[in-house]
């Protein structure tokens, strides 16, 4: 009990691939349900927005931040991400209290993705099927509790298998999903005019009398501007800032390979696509016509004009649409294991520095996974659901703009100081870790870009509550002492250790051994 970790070895394995990673990279990004309503949410919030110049204004903070991430990884390839590099670089304490905060925003994704299934994505697609009856029914409390529940538990049960077991139905439900983002940018290829004539043989309301109604309403054709393109990057960035990959560095086969098709493959694919799609959608759909649905709200027949449900209605093609909305399934059935995957490893690297429980530290000894640790992380999504189903207590306490980057913001800066702050783990790093721009480290330049890009982002969103990220003082409060509370529990497992006889602080001066 003396020495500075758990055990010797992690007893985790390295049986993720490259292809696993860039699976892992996607569900963080959750490509094919965000573009359901990626291409009118900017429009709506934001109408003077150049789509295609916020995608690239974003890239300036991107890229930095993947690097960063990336070369923190290569670094100190071990499970547990941001926690080992903030613990090692700066302070346990500042480790332990920014993945405290990120346990419990990952752990929404448990109820919300959940009941996203039960109440939009399982309707939609026995509707498709023919049987709205039972879909209809979904909608009861207490069956969604139901439902919620049993996809829960199926989702830990995924983690606490074999990692590489779980990987093969990774990548079942990855292609689904590509599959899904694949026919509906497809079905967005039919051409302006073949979209029309299909509109308006399927709507009540003609493609023009849309336009109409939208401009008695007093719609104007918005034109882009510089202003509310720069706003638009940091709710853009919602929809890509994801590392998943790096919280399970310690399970992956060739680690640079891996992190890179993780990070910046799925990440910058995804950017493709959103990117490929914006000229495509609103070309095909036209650009008055789209911002008019939006202008007309419910008295359109597609409210809200949902990616899916556009194409759904004017293809009326009830196999087309169960296609899609197969990947959606398979979309947010990524998102909940991978979420308890996350979770996990971060729980699991603090008991295996003593921070947390020891127990919590425990590798099933045939399936080689923390399965004591993805139980109580399903315990706690249960609760979670329950707060989320029957109180309004995660809309009045959460925010994610504030979210975001108090978990994203510390590393990148901490990214920053390590040559200096840990010269050992840099010097011993590999050579991308140790690139430089002239005398200057790049893990340097783009810890700054990176981190005080995504403070200035923040600015822009607390700044501007109509873009949907308003800080209550309540939220504020709630967030920043939560991320406060972190530090004291710290605190308290290292006065706990050391009237056991252990200095817990001596752990991280170095790197976990794997």
């Amino acid at each position: 009990m003396s020495g500075a970790f758990v055990r010797r070895a992690s007893g985790l394995v390295r049986s993720l691939n490259w292809w696993d990673s860039f699976g892992i990279g996607f569900g963080g990004v959750v490509l094919p349900i965000a573009m359901t309503s990626f291409y009118y949410a900017i429009p709506a919030t934001l109408p003077h927005a150049h789509i295609v110049g916020g995608l690239l204004l974003l890239l300036i903070v991107l890229i930095p931040y993947l690097t960063v991430y990336t070369q923190l990884a290569f670094a100190m390839p071990r499970s547990g991400g941001d926690y080992i590099y903030l613990s090692r670089i700066v302070h346990p304490a500042i480790g332990f209290m920014q993945s405290w905060l990120a346990t419990f925003i990952v752990a929404l994704n448990l109820p919300m993705f959940s009941d996203m299934i039960t109440t939009w994505l399982l309707p939609s697609f026995l509707t498709d099927l023919g049987y709205a009856g039972v879909a209809a029914s979904l909608s009861n409390p207490a069956v969604r509790v139901i439902i919620d529940s049993l996809i829960m538990i199926v989702c830990a049960l995924m983690i606490i298998i074999p990692l590489r077991s779980y990987a093969k139905i990774q990548t079942i439900l990855v292609i689904l999903a590509l599959i899904s983002t694949f026919v509906m940018l497809g079905a967005l290829l039919i051409g302006h005019d073949a979209f029309v004539s299909m509109w308006n043989a399927a709507s009540p309301t003609s493609y023009s009398a849309i336009i109409e109604m939208a401009k008695q309403g007093g719609y104007v054709t918005p034109h882009p501007n510089i202003v509310q393109t720069i706003m638009a990057a940091p709710i853009l960035g919602f929809y890509l800032l994801t590392i998943w990959p790096v919280h399970v560095a310690g399970e992956l086969k060739n680690v640079p390979r891996s992190i890179t098709s993780g990070l910046y493959g799925a990440v910058l694919f995804s950017w493709a696509v959103f990117t490929i799609g914006v000229p495509i959608y609103f070309t095909t759909v036209g650009f008055d016509f789209a911002h008019a649905l939006l202008a007309i709200g419910e008295k359109s027949p597609v409210s809200p004009p949902l990616l899916n449900s556009l194409i759904g209605f004017v293809y009326r093609n009830p196999a087309l649409s169960t296609v899609i909305d197969i990947g959606l399934l398979a979309s947010a059935l990524v998102v909940i294991p991978q979420s308890i995957l996350v979770i996990t490893r971060w729980i699991f690297a603090w008991a295996f520095d003593r921070v947390a429980p020891i127990k919590l530290a425990e590798v099933h000894k045939r399936y080689f996974t923390p399965y004591i640790t993805a139980i109580v992380v399903w315990i706690a999504g249960e609760f979670l659901l329950i707060v989320l189903l029957y109180t309004g207590l995660v809309g009045l306490l959460l925010n994610a703009a504030l979210g975001s980057a108090m978990c994203f913001v510390p590393t990148l800066l901490a990214g920053m100081f390590l040559p200096w702050r840990r010269r050992d783990i840099f010097d011993a790093a590999p050579s991308f870790t140790r690139a430089k721009l002239g005398k200057v480290p790049l893990i340097t330049i783009c810890g700054a870009i990176g981190g005080f890009g995504l403070i200035a982002y923040l600015i822009i969103l607390l700044a501007n509550p109509q873009l949907g990220f308003p800080v209550t003082p309540i939220s504020g409060a709630f967030m920043i002492g939560y991320w406060i509370l972190g530090i004291l529990l710290y605190y308290l497992a290292k006065a706990y250790r050391k009237r056991q006889g252990i200095d817990i602080e001596a752990a991280f001066r170095e790197i976990p051994p794997e």
